[in-house]
């Protein structure tokens, strides 16, 4: 079966003590850190950020306009991404809203 973690992912390392671990699409809490205190210690991908350029920036117009285009640098990788577009939703401005916050600027 093949691995459902992206070939960018590398490794995997714990926010609180820094400890790493292998590629496992099945850890998320560090061994090291248990949970008894209430920080489990969360595990953070690390990346092979050369390794992903080539897939992220082929050279040439993405393939793809949604979230997806980045797959290369998300830690699962999904060959049956759903086929509706997901993200690039345009961001508008609301400066009436803003300003009765009492903000300089706020975007929706």
């Amino acid at each position: 079966m093949p691995s459902p973690l992206s070939p960018s992912v590398v490794a995997l390392r714990c926010l609180r003590c820094g400890a790493a671990y292998p590629a496992d699409a099945r850890a998320y809490l560090c061994a090291a850190c248990g949970s008894g205190d209430g920080d489990p210690g969360v595990l953070d991908v690390v990346y092979d950020y050369a390794a992903a350029a080539a897939d992220v920036f082929p050279g040439a117009p993405a393939p793809r306009a949604d979230v997806f285009r980045w797959r290369a640098l998300l830690p699962v990788d999904r060959p049956d991404a759903p086929l509706l577009a997901a993200g690039g939703t345009p961001l508008i401005a609301a400066p009436r809203l803003a300003a009765r916050l009492g903000l300089a600027a706020l975007w929706l």
